[in-house]
């Protein structure tokens, strides 16, 4: 038998010579391989009409396609076989720089008289190493990988060459002989790692793959010198057709659909190839499919904006038969783009929609609210003619009749020849993917009868809901969540009115909402005012603003608007938080959970969000979250002032308003509210809080006094009796001589501690940590947060307290203390994750919203003299120091403590640093301090504390989508820590956890990092306090060993 070519070998698997003889150069394969399958789809150039299993798992050496046909790649037993690598993750090669994303062999014979040649390309990073056996890389087999072997004359090679030199890849191997490369210019510059630096800087070139149903193959290729954007500048103008993509994307790319029959469409995940799931989270291909039909594209770049300043390829097969295995693929899932839906709109004369009242000619004096909370079938009912309490719904929100809503909503989901409507939704029912900043849903009726008046208007919050005039239905999914739907009765002549304020959701006024026109020229927000028609007018105010307005809705508008103080029921972000800078403009969230009655709601699955005002008689229906998105979004607010609506909704606040928490109003505090506030219990310091009239009230009093305390006392007896404050030569003594560490997991009132005399096991906090003392950190800080002539400290938060509004690239926080009794060198470093904390001379006050969060505070004691190694440590990280009462007189000498104390920050490299301490005890601990400055650009983990630990680490740390685990350099690995895992008992999770620390492997370094694992720190100071104790490393290690993510690469070297 002639000897086969490598593409034959890939599809013999266990077929033998003897049984299945095929003529050389006649076979081209694909194989697909799913997220997390061992085994992949082929697809072969002679059984093309289906994907067929894989013989034999991805990871054996032998027995399966592309292990056959990498024999002569990853061994030496052919000396005929030559090939050059390309990979920008070469095996064997760690940190490689490159903007290039290709992977790809290509190979020749060099057998006299043979011109026989193949080019391999694929996604697998680290594969295949040559020359030193087949080895898959074990973290890829979570992921999904494409490989395509073509065979070609190996006078080919140089039109290839040509399209990759411009794709700019790194070269890992190459031991082709110039001999076999003569006259041919590209593949000698492709082979010396050349790059382009002239044009054209895009090129097209094309092959035929050896055989008799020869395959055409065009190559596309760009440099980075290029500009473009490969998949709509360089394929889509190529191909001159629609194109589906399926590939990794970021938030900038959309698809596009402007010009007819030159569409991106994007492919939605997950899909099946052939009964193998992926998704493209975990799919490391890139591929498109025309339409119409016969092309495939191979790419090796994601669609994602980042792309257009960087080397790309694409390598496309005019093939039927490929084109409708992916095809097949493709048609599963598909998004439209916004131009067909609007199509599909105009055709069936279906514009968005939603749900409102009873037939109106008969009902024009009602208004109705219906509460639904989540997981409940029926809702709390609030109607006009009995509105002092919420009844229980008549029926479940899925029957379609027998309920208020229902009811209301007859005309709109069937046909009444008097009632015509107009209903929008951000979510509209049967039109997938519609794009839209507004979250807008209501329907506006009225009747069309002549001589009537009659209109309403309902809003509500539910996607996808009611479908026009195909009958009552309503989503199963929104059983699950909380939704709440107010229906009002409105003249017809106020439509108007409420198309103004709509526009700025996305209309302009009644017929230019109609028509989709959106604002354009000032004023982008607005109000106006309707009166519900009835005996008893109500008077209903809408506030909008246009997504050209930058105002976030709820401060900038509402508030300004209500001039009085809200109390906000919203899903939130991270980002906004309560206000209360502004006295009786107050911006303060309602706990969750929440009672509607016996029904229960939360702010996760409660789709709705309200406020209500203090002082009273004002409800208002938000269409927006209150996050920190809505600044540059659209939105609506529909303001009811009725003093019945409004008692039952701040019925529903008032329940978890106040959480233990006693508060009283300003005008009850003494005139001087400026001083510090203390209360004598028990012979033991009780710290308040310092008071200031811009806090909020909620604030004044934590959980540490009653209300019948104060009561009791009187507060003219309270108030003098607070002047005075106790402490003892313990609480003195204990800063110097304890080194501890506290770390309260998310929701724990008392965190575990490990301390210095007993560092064997967790022990439970001793106290609440909102406590001002009982507990280790409450007592460490007694001489910070409150006044003693001999203890001076430093102290430096990134969220200061009482310090709004402070822009810094630093997260770090912490204390440096020191005695200046004479003759002392005693000093103190506490390193800590709690912003806001701790004030500095105005009582102990652990931030009430960071209970809900994991918390990680070290108590580090030092001599005195060893402060100006912290300090150099900490210039670079440029912290924002909010405090600092250390006489120059101590720090003498000191000259980066000098530096730190006047805000001076690294100008003149070193621009990374690394100093040493110890502890200050019989048996002292090493700790060791990394930093790094904004202007370096140094990725901290990887770059700083993995070079100068020389080990793998193992991250517990809150992290990003674009920062891995990196396990290519043997024992330097990164390997990240899953969540959620135990601290002792109490459990912790990296979304509340606020704590970032590493632990060595092998053992007994702990880290303590100020920075998430994420890419944004590369650009950021960063710190990492490294303590080498063999008893703290076990505690963390314990931590980490009950969920660590399995990823390892093994390296055999042979």
């Amino acid at each position: 038998m002639q000897e086969q070519s490598w593409c034959q070998r890939c599809r013999l698997k266990n077929r033998t010579p003897e049984n299945h003889k095929i003529s050389q150069n006649t076979y081209r394969v694909i194989l697909y391989k799913g997220p997390a399958q061992n085994t992949g789809k082929l697809l072969a150039s002679d059984v093309p009409g289906n994907w067929e299993d894989g013989a034999r798992d991805v990871a054996q050496a032998n027995g399966h396609s592309f292990a056959n046909t990498l024999t002569d790649v990853v061994g030496n037993n052919n000396n005929d076989v030559k090939f050059l690598a390309y990979n920008n993750v070469p095996p064997g090669i760690p940190n490689v720089k490159t903007k290039s994303n290709g992977k790809g062999i290509i190979i020749i014979r060099t057998t006299v008289g043979q011109n026989d040649g193949a080019w391999i390309v694929h996604t697998v990073p680290g594969f295949p190493a040559a020359r030193t056996g087949y080895s898959w890389p074990a973290a890829e087999i979570a992921k999904g990988h494409l490989l395509i072997c073509m065979t070609i004359a190996k006078t080919q090679i140089n039109a290839i060459a040509a399209s990759l030199f411009h794709a700019e890849p790194f070269v890992y191997y190459n031991d082709i002989p110039e001999t076999e490369t003569a006259g041919m210019p590209d593949f000698k510059k492709l082979a010396e790692a050349e790059i382009p630096t002239i044009p054209p800087f895009t090129i097209i070139r094309s092959i035929k793959l050896t055989g008799a149903g020869a395959v055409p193959v065009h190559i596309y290729s760009k440099s980075a010198k290029s500009r473009y954007e490969m998949y709509k500048k360089v394929i889509l103008k190529s191909l001159k057709k629609t194109i589906k993509v399926w590939s990794r994307r970021d938030n900038k790319l959309k698809g596009d659909c402007r010009v007819p029959e030159r569409n991106i469409r994007l492919i939605k995940s997950p899909v099946e190839i052939a009964g193998h799931p992926t998704n493209i989270e975990a799919d490391e291909s890139n591929w498109i499919v025309s339409e119409p039909g016969n092309i495939f594209c191979f790419m090796d770049k994601p669609y994602a904006k980042s792309q257009a300043t960087e080397p790309a390829l694409a390598a496309c097969f005019d093939q039927a038969a490929i084109f409708a295995r992916f095809n097949t693929i493709a048609a599963q899932f598909l998004c439209f783009c916004y131009y067909q839906i609007s199509q599909i709109r105009k055709i069936l004369d279906a514009k968005i929609q939603m749900v409102q009242e009873t037939q109106i000619e008969k009902e024009n004096t009602y208004r109705a609210i219906l509460y639904k909370g989540p997981s409940q079938d029926m809702g709390k009912f609030l109607a006009s003619d009995a509105p002092a309490n919420w009844v229980n719904g008549a029926a479940a929100v899925t029957a379609d009749a027998g309920h208020s809503f229902a009811v209301a909503l007859n005309d709109v989901v069937r046909n009444h020849i008097n009632v015509k409507f107009f209903a929008y939704n951000n979510v509209p029912p049967g039109i997938p993917n519609v794009k839209t900043k507004s979250n807008g849903k209501g329907v506006i009726m009225i009747s069309t009868a002549v001589g009537v008046n009659d209109g309403a208007w309902i809003v509500h919050t539910v996607p996808g809901f009611p479908a026009a005039k195909t009958g009552y239905s309503w989503p199963a999914a929104e059983i699950a969540k909380g939704h709440l739907l107010i229906c009002m009765t409105i003249a017809e002549t106020q439509i108007n009115a409420i198309a103004a304020s709509n526009r700025n959701i996305r209309n302009a006024r009644f017929q230019k909402i109609s028509k989709g026109q959106i604002p354009t020229t000032p004023p982008f927000t607005m109000s106006r005012t309707i009166k519900l028609t009835g005996a008893d007018a109500v008077p209903v105010h809408i506030y909008s603003k246009s997504a050209i307005s930058r105002y976030e809705f709820y401060n900038k508008v509402i508030l300004k608007k209500l001039t009085k103080t809200i109390k906000v029921y919203s899903r939130r972000d991270n980002k906004l938080k309560r206000e209360c800078r502004v006295l009786q403009r107050n911006i303060r969230l309602i706990k969750c959970p929440a009672q509607i009655v016996d029904h229960p709601t939360n702010v996760e699955a409660d789709k709705s969000n309200w406020i209500v005002s203090e002082p009273g008689n004002i409800f208002c229906f938000m269409d927006k979250p209150y996050a920190k998105s809505q600044a540059s979004e659209s939105a609506l607010s529909i303001c009811i002032y009725k003093d019945s609506i409004f008692a039952q909704f701040n019925a529903i606040a008032a329940q978890t308003l106040a959480n233990n928490i006693f508060t009283f109003d300003y005008h009850q505090l003494p005139r001087n509210a400026s001083t510090l506030l203390y209360c004598i219990i028990h012979d033991s310091s009780l710290v308040i809080y310092y008071v200031r009239y811009s806090y909020c009230a909620t604030q004044l009093l934590k959980l540490c006094i009653s209300k019948m305390l104060i009561l009791c006392l009187g507060m003219c007896h309270f108030v003098r009796n607070a002047t005075h404050f106790i402490r003892t030569k313990y609480f003195l003594y204990f800063l110097w001589k304890v080194r501890a560490i506290l770390y309260k997991g998310p929701a724990q009132n008392n965190g575990k501690l490990l301390a210095s005399d007993s560092p064997n096991d967790w022990a439970n906090g001793a106290a609440p940590v909102t406590q001002n003392n009982g507990h280790s950190f409450a007592v460490a800080l007694t001489n910070v947060v409150g006044p003693h002539a001999n203890v001076k400290f430093l102290a430096y938060n990134n969220v200061p307290p009482a310090v709004p509004n402070v822009k810094t690239k630093s997260n770090s926080k912490g204390v440096i203390i020191i005695s200046t009794a004479q003759g002392e060198n005693d000093g103190a470093w506490i390193v800590h994750t709690v912003p806001g904390f701790p004030a500095a001379k105005t009582g102990y006050s652990w931030p009430a919203a960071e209970i809900a969060k994991g918390h990680l505070l070290i108590c580090m004691t030092i001599a005195e003299t060893q402060i100006n190694a912290v300090a150099a440590s900490l210039i670079q990280i440029e912290p924002f120091v909010y405090y600092n009462d250390i006489p120059e007189t101590e720090t003498a000498g000191m000259p980066d403590f000098k530096k730190l104390a006047e805000g001076q920050i690294p100008t003149t490299p070193p621009f990374t640093t690394r100093r040493s301490i110890k502890t200050a005890a019989q048996a002292p601990v090493d700790i060791h301090i990394y930093s790094k400055s904004a202007k370096s650009k140094y990725e901290i983990y990887k770059k700083v504390i993995v070079q100068a630990l020389k080990k793998s680490i193992k991250v517990w740390s809150r992290r990003d989508n674009k920062l891995k685990g990196d396990c290519r350099v043997y024992q330097r690995n990164i390997r990240l820590i899953k969540s959620p895992a135990q601290i002792g008992d109490h459990p912790t999770n990296i979304e509340a956890d606020e704590s970032n620390w590493i632990v060595s492997e092998p053992g007994n370094i702990f880290c303590f990092m100020d920075k998430p694992y994420s890419k944004n720190q590369i650009k950021e100071p960063g710190i990492a306090v490294c303590i080498d104790k063999d008893a703290i490393f076990a505690r963390f290690n314990a931590i980490a060993a009950q969920s660590p993510e399995q990823v390892e690469l093994l390296i055999k070297l042979e």
